[in-house]
């Protein structure tokens, strides 16, 4: 392990992803993946025994939600950023894991060169989302607050959300 390489710690549930992924990573001069999980339980783990730079995590997870990962993982260690990569809808998800503690959304139909843009901006300390949903946030953003409207899938909890997703019931 080198000490000049950022450190990852990736979380997702499908081994053949984070195995591909962790090449990639670990191809970078600049960064190296130093643990790997597929479950809530064991992200925290390694999160703790590695004190990696950066945690990208997806939102569906063995057992439970990258979403409430998040939230379990923030009082544990405030600084450390999370990046979002995940196959679910960007304009669904976002503002949720912002919300939650992350502090970037990429889908997993970006190329490889927009991945390492995203890891790179939220190892940087700036915030990662694709021009189109920054600009969907903004413009909900200011008509939101002036016309104090929200949309029905913003009131859903995130554990809810979740489970309309995986019981096939669009939003």
């Amino acid at each position: 392990m080198n000490d000049n390489k950022k450190k990852v710690v990736i979380v997702d549930d499908h081994p053949l992803f984070r195995e591909r992924l962790a090449q990639l990573i670990n191809y970078q001069p600049d960064m190296e993946v130093t643990g790997e999980a597929e479950s809530t339980k064991d992200a925290i783990q390694v999160i703790q025994n590695t004190s990696p730079d950066l945690a990208i995590i997806d939102i569906t997870l063995k057992g439970s939600s990258g979403l409430e990962l998040i939230k379990s993982i923030k009082p544990l260690c405030m600084a450390l950023p999370v990046l979002v990569l995940s196959m679910h809808e960007e304009s669904l998800y976002a503002k949720r894991a912002l919300s939650a503690g992350a502090s970037g959304y990429i889908t997993k139909l970006q190329g490889t060169d927009e991945v390492l843009v995203a890891i790179r901006r939220v190892l940087a300390g700036e915030i990662y989302l694709s021009e189109k949903m920054t600009a969907r946030l903004l413009k909900n953003l200011t008509t939101t607050e002036v016309e104090g409207t929200s949309r029905p899938v913003d009131r859903l909890t995130d554990r809810k959300c979740s489970a309309r997703f995986h019981s096939g019931v669009a939003t």
